[in-house]
């Protein structure tokens, strides 16, 4: 029934449906529709901060997910390798250790012949040169308790098949950015919210509504970003006069009294005693 839907939806669309199979490597299904070109953009997902600087391992049977992970890493100019059953991963992870450039983190398939990625896991705390090896559990078998028994067996994050781009990504970053000092029980999941910095900031808000004023504050307030308010132009003039260190000003461009445009006139203008002229302005 499935096929037989998928067909006919790939025929509406202007396309068809096939599948191409060889006994004992497997069968690759694939379609063809017409589209009209997109007149948005594409989201391009991009590895930021602790990630860059991770070695990654893949250990995946299927060699589709291999390629997949290949074509990722390689746009994300992430340093990985990828290896398709646990025994060639401990290999690998031994060797890396033995030459001084560690495998920082290993995704590990669920389901393998042989070893599968709870048995991996636990050969590879069993080891100390690779025990710190962060690992990932990648799984298409969800069950209720999986999480729980993933993070006793040593993993320290858990994705599920199929997945996003962007939940990759998401896991990725929030395990390289775990350390000694991070929680014993850290376990992350596509669902974990990220650790948001912290930034050693003082920030002036000019905004004749309230609301925003509220608004922009609590959301700066969460980067530990201190914050004080000015209503208009001429308040904002009297606050950086009286006041210095601050180091962003957020300005509104229609106020009373005086806009934005008139107030960054008066800030920009060099006449002006008491006031760094060359402090960040966003309008």
């Amino acid at each position: 029934m499935g096929l037989s839907i998928s067909k006919r939806l790939s025929e509406i669309m202007g396309g068809n449906i096939g599948v191409s199979s060889v006994e004992g490597e497997g069968s690759n299904f694939w379609f063809t529709i017409v589209l009209e070109n997109s007149t948005q953009q594409s989201i391009v997902y991009l590895p930021t901060g602790d990630l860059k600087q991770q070695r990654v391992l893949v250990v995946d049977d299927i060699k589709t997910n291999r390629n997949l992970m290949i074509q990722i890493f390689e746009r994300w100019d992430l340093e990985h390798e990828v290896v398709d059953s646990g025994e060639q991963a401990l290999q690998v992870l031994t060797k890396a250790s033995k030459e001084g450039k560690p495998f920082t983190i290993a995704i590990i398939d669920y389901q393998m012949p042989n070893m599968d990625g709870v048995q991996l896991a636990k050969e590879i705390q069993r080891d100390d040169s690779i025990k710190d090896t962060k690992l990932i559990m990648f799984s298409s078998v969800v069950q209720r308790g999986d999480a729980k028994l993933m993070q006793q067996v040593g993993f320290t994050g858990y994705l599920t098949k199929p997945m996003q781009q962007s939940d990759l990504l998401s896991v990725l970053e929030k395990v390289s950015g775990l350390n000694s000092e991070s929680p014993k029980d850290s376990f992350v999941t596509r669902h974990t919210p990220a650790k948001k910095t912290q930034y050693d900031a003082r920030a002036l808000i000019v905004d004749d509504v309230t609301t925003n004023l509220v608004v922009l504050q609590s959301l700066l307030s969460k980067y530990g970003i201190k914050v004080e308010k000015a209503k208009n132009g001429l308040e904002a003039l009297a606050s950086l006069r009286t006041h210095s260190g601050f180091d962003l000003v957020f300005m509104d461009c229609q106020m009373p009294e005086m806009d934005g445009y008139e107030a960054t006139k008066e800030i920009r203008n060099t006449n002006n005693a008491n006031i760094n002229h060359d402090i960040p302005l966003l309008l």
